[in-house]
Parts: structure tokens; C-alpha cells; sequence
């Protein structure tokens, strides 16, 4: 009797796991998790929110992040700007960093995207990384990213362009 009933659990976990996790910049991350200050600082080196015209009094008030399971060894966030004043008309940056015993390493970053997907699909351990993206003219943009060893590099990309003249 217990044989049958642990089978089902094994299976629906076995589909948890490894089930692609969709994040959009427009939603709020949920359940949110704490940016380390190595963030931060990390990336205050290429954003200023005076330059980009922010209301918020620092970067920290500016991001949120959410935890995001890459593997099973090593814990991981999502970070995406909060404040719209870092994005573009509809896209903004997202940042993926491993976290460490002395900090926090970027593995990923793309400068502006609608979302992003950690796929179902493991290279090296490691889930990879996909970004679709379309326009109002209809053009649309892929990419996907795998793991190195060391970090995600770009191993596809596809764009097809609409000719509106035609």
C-alpha cells in the first residue's frame, strides 16, 4: 500500500522540478526575497537613479528580486528594476546573480526584455535561460542562454523582422 502511494508523490515532484518558472517585468515578484548590499553595489556601477530621472532615494528601494531554482547546488535571484524610471517604453533589464559565501557573482544579465524563462531543459546541471520578446509591428526576438561552468553564455538566437510595407 505505501509503494502506491509514494509513487504519485515521486512523479508530481519529479514534475515540479523541473517545470519552466515565467517571470515578467510587469508583475511583482512574489514571494520576494532580500538583494544583498554585494548587489547593489554591483549594480550601482552602471545604474544611477538621478540619471534616469527616479523618484526612489536609493538603488535598494529602486529593484526587487525573487529566489530561482538554476540547480541544486547554489541559491540564486532574479533581480528586475521595481521603479519604471530603469526600464524602457515596455522592457527593462534583468540581472541573474549566484549567491556566495562572500557575496554575489552576476551570472546573467540581459538589458531589456518583457520577461524571462528558466526552462525545463538542464545543460551541465544547470537550467537554461529563454527570452521571447515581440513588438507592436509584430517582429519577435529569442534567445536562449546555457550554462558554461562558469556562466550562461548565448547558444541561439532567432529574430524575424515584419515587413509592414508589403
Amino acid at each position: 500500500m505505501t509503494k502506491i502511494f509514494i509513487l504519485p508523490l515521486l512523479i508530481l515532484y519529479y514534475f515540479d522540478a523541473h517545470a519552466s518558472d515565467t517571470f515578467s517585468v510587469e508583475e511583482t515578484f512574489s514571494p520576494q526575497a532580500i538583494i544583498p548590499t554585494s548587489v547593489i553595489s554591483d549594480l550601482s556601477k552602471s545604474l544611477s537613479l538621478e540619471e534616469y530621472g527616479c523618484k526612489e532615494k536609493n538603488l535598494g528601494e529602486a529593484l526587487e528580486a525573487t529566489a530561482i531554482k538554476l540547480n541544486s547546488h547554489h541559491q540564486t535571484i532574479l533581480v528586475k528594476p521595481k521603479a519604471w524610471c530603469l526600464c524602457g517604453t515596455s522592457s527593462c533589464p534583468m540581472w541573474v546573480y549566484q549567491l556566495e559565501n562572500n557575496g554575489a557573482r552576476q551570472i546573467w544579465s540581459y538589458p531589456g526584455t518583457h520577461g524571462v524563462e528558466i526552462t525545463d531543459k538542464i545543460i551541465k546541471v544547470y537550467r537554461q535561460i529563454r527570452i521571447a520578446d515581440s513588438s507592436i509591428r509584430g517582429d519577435t526576438y529569442e534567445a536562449i542562454w546555457a550554462w558554461n561552468g562558469k556562466k550562461y553564455r548565448l547558444i541561439r538566437k532567432k529574430q524575424s523582422t515584419t515587413n509592414l510595407d508589403e
